[in-house]
């Protein structure tokens, strides 16, 4: 089985509602020429299909996923919480996205980039399919990144400020 831009689109819309957020399909793009702080959520896939899920967002955006999915108060939100909650709405995309991709296939745990003023950027690999989402004045992205060859579950990931590559 495969996956298009209507399964993506269905799987984020899915996986945000379940915690109270309500996310459009958007043209627009990440605004990263504004001073905002973005996270980069990324899990990725091993198996029949090899790649990664890249989920790129303001940090306000994954604050307020944080204080709907644990019911704080928004000024109560830390650091760690916005972590959380970010990494298992990676991690609920990636699997689902992944129960549609071709198996046997394993789902890595999720890892957080904090970059400011811009997102992560894949070397080597580009997006086979890229959407956006908007909730209020937030875009979120989501990319899929397939991986011409596949690499050993063993192999770690380098993250530098504007790359990540297997090594």
């Amino acid at each position: 089985m495969s996956i298009g831009l209507p399964e993506v689109y269905q799987v984020v819309d899915i996986v945000w509602q379940s915690v109270g957020i309500n996310v459009e399909v958007t043209s627009e793009r990440l605004n990263l020429k504004e001073p905002n702080q973005y996270l980069t959520g990324c899990t990725r896939i091993s198996g029949a299909w090899t790649g990664m899920i890249l989920m790129d967002c303001p940090e306000e955006l994954a604050r307020q996923a944080a204080a709907t999915m644990f019911q704080l108060d928004y000024a109560a939100v830390q650091e760690d919480d916005v972590y959380d909650a970010l990494s298992e709405l990676t991690n609920m995309v990636g699997g689902n996205l992944k129960g549609l991709l071709p198996g046997p296939s394993k789902l890595l745990l999720p890892a957080i980039v904090r970059l400011a003023d811009q997102a992560v950027r894949v070397r080597n690999m580009s997006p086979s399919l890229r959407s956006r989402f908007k909730y209020q004045n937030h875009v979120l992205e989501v990319g899929v990144f397939p991986h011409l060859e596949k690499i050993p579950m063993s192999v770690g990931w380098a993250w530098s400020r504007d790359t990540i590559r297997p090594f």
